[in-house]
């Protein structure tokens, strides 16, 4: 009996030793061409490493996924740069512990088809349950922005301009200064001339993010939101 206890244990040994050895060489091509197929770029290039070992394996987590990249594309959407990583990926339902990392170089079309936003980078961190995303952007690209946002509401306002929380422009020859700020996931005037706050920037119901908040100098703005990845990756 004591012999094969003795047996059994060293062949759990051998096996432990051959999962920590020879599975992560084999599981770490098939997560990287899991990532690579996930991925909204499409066959555009990616560089992506993954970080796996036996232990993380049975207790059903890939350790770290990065991903990095750069002239990137998605519909009309432009990525100078890309690099993120991503910390203990659940297998089952891809949530994950943490993610940090940045996108540079961002342009959007706004929704005149005209306006191209150009964003210098948006940070990205936290857990899977509350990601946060930052974009900053320049001075010219915030006033053309929120010129944008003004011509899109139908109010004509004239030399605006970014002041510290906020902006000030001249209406109806009176020059005032207000406040932004965020409001049940919108980013928004608190009081223009007493009418009430007006939506900047308003997302739709089925859009996985929310403005939480905004920081305004004279020399650019800075606007976060939070972003459902539950609901993203659901919908996967």
């Amino acid at each position: 009996m004591r012999s094969l206890l003795g047996y059994l244990v060293f062949t759990a040994v051998l096996v432990t030793l051959g999962l920590t050895l020879l599975v992560p060489p084999i599981v770490g091509p098939l997560v990287v061409a899991r990532v690579r197929e996930a991925s909204p770029f499409g066959d555009q290039p990616l560089d992506i490493t993954a970080d796996v070992n036996a232990l993380g394996l049975i207790r059903g987590f890939v350790g770290e996924i990065h991903v990095s990249g750069s002239g990137l594309e998605r519909e009309d959407v432009t990525i100078g740069k890309l690099d993120l990583t991503v910390h203990d990926v659940a297998i089952g339902d891809h949530s994950f512990s943490s993610v940090a990392g940045r996108l540079d170089s961002v342009t959007v079309p706004l929704p005149d088809d005209v306006t191209l936003l150009s964003i210098d980078r948006i940070d990205v961190s936290g857990p899977s349950t509350a990601v946060v995303a930052t974009a900053h952007l320049s001075r010219d690209a915030a006033l053309a922005f929120l010129r944008w946002s003004f011509a899109d509401a139908g109010v004509v306002v004239d030399e605006l301009d970014l002041i510290p929380g906020g902006i000030s422009f001249v209406i109806f020859d009176q020059r005032v200064e207000v406040p932004l700020g965020s409001q049940e996931g919108a980013l928004v005037i608190a009081d223009l001339l007493g009418t009430g706050p007006m939506e900047l920037l308003t997302p739709q119901t089925p859009d996985p993010w929310r403005i939480t908040g905004v920081t305004v100098s004279p020399g650019g703005m800075d606007i976060s939101a939070s972003v459902d990845t539950a609901g993203l990756l659901a919908g996967r």
